[in-house]
């Protein structure tokens, strides 16, 4: 077959694939990031904030406690080039390079563009550091949009 499309939204062709820009499709403006598959240990989604699982070695699950430092970024949202091995049950899409959507809380007061950006009490969520010492080692990006209160996403670029 050279053409297939799953009940989940992938799509597969055996050749090359043109979406009408002139430009291409790598990155239609609206930002990329390079992902690789990792094991996870519970279910995640685009957006969510992963960190190491101490419980079961060698996986990630979403980031469930404010400034850890076993931060390891972000559930892509935007794959470009997808690194690692293939796709499979238990596997999430960690953004390692580039600008990512995530999920972000107000809980640390409101975000704005600049702010560094780290784990929150709210598993899977990021929020804005506001002590700088305390940040170290639990970074995860710069927030790039506003969220003034409650949930929201927003983008932001790695920092790494």
């Amino acid at each position: 077959m050279s053409f297939r499309a799953t009940r989940e939204g992938d799509v597969y062709a055996a050749r090359a694939y043109f979406c009408g820009l002139e430009m291409g499709c790598f990155n239609s403006g609206s930002g990329a990031d390079i992902p690789e598959w990792v094991p996870v240990s519970e279910e995640v989604g685009p957006g969510d904030v992963l960190a190491l699982d101490p419980n079961h070695a060698g996986f990630y699950r979403k980031a469930c406690e404010a400034y850890s430092r076993l931060t390891a970024g972000v559930v892509s949202t935007a794959p470009g080039f997808v690194l690692g091995e293939l796709p499979g049950e238990h596997k999430a899409l960690l953004a390692l390079l580039g600008t990512a959507l995530m999920q972000a809380t107000a809980e640390d007061g409101p975000i704005r563009p600049g702010d560094l950006l780290t784990t929150s009490s709210t598993p899977g969520y990021a929020m804005r550091c506001s002590d700088p010492k305390r940040c170290e080692g639990t970074l995860i990006g710069k927030a790039l949009e506003l969220l003034e209160s409650g949930l929201g996403l927003i983008k932001m670029p790695f920092i790494r």
